[in-house]
């Protein structure tokens, strides 16, 4: 076991009198190819054991889903997706597989139309995963909204007088849902290093209030205070707080800081520009912003980029 786990870490698992820590098996599942349902199910375990609510909260809205007023971390979206109508027109006239214009949409609009959260249950996410070609569609509620505004003119038509929307489909590129599934696994594996490192016997069902009660303060500070993150250059350590809520220069500065190319950042000023324009900003929404830095760590994926962005969505945001 050891020679597995070292291609994850530097160093060998401390061994316990029982067997596996619960500790160790999370490590090692989190390396490996446990199912991330099965992951989080331990996760509960360790908050339960620790008093670590706010890992508690994270792992049962993972396992259950989010609601429609919960806040989403970053890196389940929004994601923009492009939206095929299916259109039916006289004489048994159609087409299917139209690709609907986001420009015929007013701009305050086209964030209900083309964005999405994934919002699903895990378990559900990792069968997703398994299909090359998922799809979600508008509900028949917002079909029928768009045929009414189509018709006042709120939205411009693009086909001929007589078409109307039956049904959209929105493709869900599968890189997307593994991208989420790997953010998850990674966090699992961030929450119990850092409990390794410090309160190695956390969960074990001997743990003394001591080890507990240091481990429920790591837990809240993983989730609730996100630390400075060491941003490594040839021969230098460059150590970069994350910028606080709406701090939009410390978060250029931050991400500049953590290597993101100039391309990068002009993406997301330009984000920040739109969200000033639209009020989102001054609401503290940053809806732009948000899909931003969904797409963003799904090109990234993990690593040292992934984490720099994962701790500037928790600064900036407010969340992740």
């Amino acid at each position: 076991m050891a020679g597995f786990l070292s291609a994850c870490r530097d160093q060998q698992l401390p061994a316990s009198m029982g067997g596996v820590t619960l500790l160790e098996d999370i490590i090692t599942g989190a390396c490996g190819e446990t199912s991330i349902s099965s992951l989080l199910r331990q996760l509960r375990v360790l908050a339960s054991r620790t008093g670590g609510a706010p890992l508690d909260v994270w792992v049962s809205s993972e396992l259950n889903g989010y609601g429609p007023d919960d806040a989403v971390p970053a890196y389940r979206g929004p994601f923009r997706l492009a939206a095929l109508g299916h259109f039916l027109g006289r004489f048994g006239a159609e087409m299917r597989n139209v690709p609907i214009p986001p420009s015929t949409f007013p701009e305050g609009m086209r964030r209900s139309a083309f964005d999405v959260e994934l919002r699903n249950p895990i378990a559900e996410l990792e069968e997703m995963a398994k299909s090359p070609a998922s799809t979600v569609g508008w509900p028949a509620d917002m079909v029928q909204f768009y045929n009414s505004l189509v018709a006042q003119g709120v939205i411009q038509r693009f086909l001929r007088d007589d078409f109307v929307l039956a049904q959209v489909q929105q493709p869900l590129p599968a890189h997307m849902v593994v991208g989420v599934l790997d953010a998850v696994r990674t966090r699992a594996l961030d929450v119990a290093l850092e409990l390794e490192r410090e309160a190695p016997s956390a969960g074990e069902p001997a743990a003394s209030a001591e080890v507990r009660e240091r481990a429920s303060t790591i837990i809240n500070n993983y989730f609730n205070a996100p630390s400075n993150i060491a941003i490594q250059s040839p021969g230098s350590q460059l150590t970069v707080p994350p910028p606080a809520a709406g701090d939009v220069d410390g978060l250029i500065a931050f991400l500049s800081a953590a290597g993101l190319s100039p391309l990068q950042l002009r993406g997301l000023s330009d984000a920040v520009a739109e969200d000033g324009a639209n009020g989102s900003a001054s609401t503290g929404r940053w809806e732009r912003v948000r899909a931003w830095f969904g797409a963003a760590m799904t090109d990234v994926g993990t690593g040292a980029a992934g984490s720099a962005l994962a701790a500037a969505a928790a600064g900036f945001l407010g969340s992740v």
